[in-house]
């Protein structure tokens, strides 16, 4: 096949025709007219010349592109020259027809800097000698389509105000008669108009478009439209007017909201806080680029910042369109924090989100897909405070909605039996309920928590509690307060005590609240963490200590054996109990104690467990005087809550040291449990101590005395009254 030089395009030769008269007109109206010279002075021998009209500059808005383009077929190209000549008139025509007064286009011979490396590996710096004079160079190669006798059309686009030379788009052509509109295609998606930046105000900036203001032959080629996206961009010139550098400012996109007049209304999407800032030393100009999705993958690696650089591995990535479009997840990284998404994953321009844990944002930057070749890496902060406490409160928001759950159902069996007085169905409901964790768990839970983590973003400075983390707390707290209600519930158990209390013995059973045994989830929270401590109990001097019948187990200093006995306690409601008391006395590591005793009628509602709880600070109080309370706070073992308090007592000699006890008080079950290390400040600190108090397990099941009746409550529909 003979190969013919491409033709010239004539497309603009009537916008040369119109020119060239104009030209010749106005040059010879600006020539000097004759005179003649003057006897005489000087001044009068001096020729009168008129003045040169210097031409007025076109605006930006109302100026054309030109565009030089260069054509190489590749030599298997099942395209002959004849079939090149039509391919190129026919798309000339194309452009009048859809584009016309923006572009004027000419069509270079041969292929120009196609000849010096292909499409894929071009660079600027060829390209560049060549379109001076041109705002556009357009440089396309075609080559044969695999499998089939079409053609592969793929072209990139050269600017010349900014010396980028951009993405490869390609199209394919089954059918070579389609070639004409396949190619017009391609040019249209890799056209980028340019702009230059006016001015800006409350998030919008002005931009002026090349080419806007000329009315385009058909709206599919208008030059800037409503949703156009341009990059920008700061080119920044030597003294003598050079460029000398050209940078994008990074993550900052331009969305065009609407046109007033010969202006663009953009909205500016950035991360950035002022990123068309105008404190730049030196000369400069701010410019915006057209960019437009592509066909290529987006491949992005997430990496933490240096000198860890350690990948952002299993972390989530979800995109939505800019500015305000639904969130959806597009991928998850990898194990070296790398991940590709899918051409076109997201119609314009998109907002790439990663999130830690499902739910905390690490960054969220705008992006074009497809817009760059390589790998693009993006530095993190992976706030691996804040991702660890929003772990911890979903756990617990979990367990809030599995808790909520089975109340419902064991509200749902309840009601229809206590209306029909089914009531041994009623106890067994109610001693399944009585296991289930109680609203003070999760409460303290979330306490602890947000307790936790204001103390360590103060100590570490570190953001933890983020705007997600109180976000999680908040709505976990509202699920607790609406859903984990024991009302409900203690009105059923104070029917049924009712019943219990005036039905014959033969029909009634009483009702027990058991403290779970080790096979239930309160010993099975403890298991593992008994487990661990138990090599470091035994380092730190502690030996397993677990009396039989007793129903606890402790880890108590080695060489001692506890001093059990029992004294009569009266509460504070009156009722009159006895108190069990296992204590050791080590003048070298302090007095160490656990006392129980037993509820004649355990609290079930919430705040009768938290007032019950409330007067161990005055059960702790009461062993000095002038003693005071250091700290207080909740704490739960294995889902029953609890309180932790901290009691200074005055030196027993003046001027000599104070001493501490740590205390802690539990209600599980039936029993309410206390346990405490008295010393000086540096036994009760001592980690011996922190393990004897962490040791303390129930293993065994506590039967309770008898329930007297309830005299007051309310009862449900259909339940007599005692």
């Amino acid at each position: 096949m003979v190969r013919e030089r491409p033709l010239v395009s004539r497309a603009l030769g009537w916008v040369l025709g119109l020119l060239l008269p104009a030209c010749v007109l106005g040059q010879s109206s600006t020539t000097p007219a004759p005179t003649s010279a003057a006897a005489g002075s000087g001044a009068a021998g001096q020729s009168t010349a008129s003045k040169t009209t210097k031409p007025k500059p076109i605006p930006l808005d109302q100026k054309p592109y030109k565009i030089r383009a260069w054509l190489a077929p590749a030599p298997q190209a099942p395209i002959d020259a004849r079939g090149m000549r039509l391919l190129i008139e026919n798309w000339t025509r194309d452009i009048g027809r859809f584009v016309g007064p923006p572009w004027q286009v000419e069509v270079a011979e041969g292929e120009g800097p196609l000849l010096s490396a292909p499409l894929s590996s071009l660079q600027a710096s060829a390209v560049a000698p060549l379109a001076q004079g041109f705002d556009k160079a357009w440089l396309i190669e075609i080559a044969p389509l695999t499998g089939s006798l079409g053609l592969k059309l793929s072209g990139r686009e050269y600017d010349a105000a900014t010396g980028l030379l951009g993405l490869v788009f390609t199209q394919n052509v089954r059918v070579v008669d389609d070639a004409p509109r396949a190619l017009f295609n391609l040019v249209l998606g890799m056209f980028s108009p340019t702009a230059e930046i006016g001015n800006q105000a409350q998030g919008k900036v002005a931009i002026k478009v090349q080419g806007s203001s000329l009315l385009a032959a058909n709206p599919v080629g208008r030059v800037v439209g409503p949703n156009s996206i341009f990059r920008a961009a700061r080119v920044i010139y030597n003294p003598d007017g050079s460029v000398r550098q050209i940078t994008a400012i990074p993550r900052t996109y331009l969305r065009v909201d609407s046109q007033k007049g010969d202006e663009s209304i953009c909205e500016i999407i950035s991360r950035l806080r002022d990123p068309l800032t105008r404190m730049v030393r030196g000369k400069y100009k701010v410019v915006a680029v057209g960019v437009k999705p592509t066909s290529l993958m987006t491949r992005l690696r997430f990496i933490t910042a240096p000198p860890e650089n350690r990948p952002a591995a299993g972390f989530t990535v979800t995109a939505r369109q800019a500015p305000n479009g639904p969130p959806r997840i597009v991928g998850t990284t990898d194990r070296e924090g790398r991940v590709e998404l899918e051409p076109r994953f997201i119609n314009g321009l998109a907002m790439v989100r990663l999130l830690a844990a499902g739910v905390e944002p690490l960054d969220d930057f705008p992006i074009i897909p497809g817009e760059q070749v390589d790998e693009r890496t993006v530095i993190i902060d992976p706030k691996s405070e804040a991702t660890a406490l929003e772990s911890k409160v979903i756990a617990v928001r979990d367990q809030v909605v599995d808790q909520a759950a089975t109340r419902a159902r064991l509200l749902s069996l309840l009601e229809p039996r206590a209306k029909s007085e089914s009531w041994d169905e009623v106890r067994m409901l109610l001693e399944q309920y009585s296991k289930l964790p109680k609203k003070p768990l999760f409460s303290d839970q979330l306490s602890t928590l947000r307790t936790d983590a204001e103390t360590t973003q103060k100590t570490k400075k570190r953001p933890v509690l983020t705007s997600t983390a109180l976000k999680l707390l908040a709505e976990t707290e509202a699920l607790t307060n609406r859903y984990i209600d024991d009302d409900e519930f203690a009105s059923y158990a104070d029917a049924y005590d009712r019943y219990a209390a005036t039905a014959p013995p033969e029909l009634a059973k009483k009702r027990t609240l058991e403290a779970d045994n080790p096979e239930t989830a309160l010993a099975k929270a403890a298991i593992s963490s008994a487990a661990n401590a138990g090599q470091e109990e035994l380092k730190a001097g502690l030996a397993e200590y677990l009396p039989p019948g007793a129903g606890f187990r402790l880890a108590i200093p080695t060489n001692t054996t506890p001093v059990t006995s029992t004294r009569d306690l009266t509460l504070p409601n009156g009722n009159k109990v006895t108190q069990t008391v296992y204590q050791i006395e080590d003048p070298q590591r302090g007095r160490f104690t656990l006392t129980y005793f037993e509820y004649e009628h355990p609290p079930t509602r919430d705040s009768s467990i938290a007032k019950a709880l409330d007067n161990s600070r005055q059960m702790f109080l009461s062993e000095g005087r002038r003693t005071k309370i250091i700290t207080e706070r909740p704490i739960t073992l294995g889902g029953t809550p609890g309180r932790e308090i901290e009691v200074q007592f005055p030196a027993e000699q003046e001027g000599g040291p104070k001493n501490l006890s740590r205390n802690r008080a539990f209600l599980i079950g039936n029993r309410y449990y206390t346990l405490s290390v008295l010393g000086n400040e540096a036994q009760v600190r001592a980690r011996l101590s922190e393990l004897f108090l962490d040791s303390f397990r129930p293993v065994a099941n506590i039967k309770p005395p008898e329930p007297k009746p309830v005299a007051d409550g309310n009862t449900p529909a259909g339940i007599p009254k005692a």
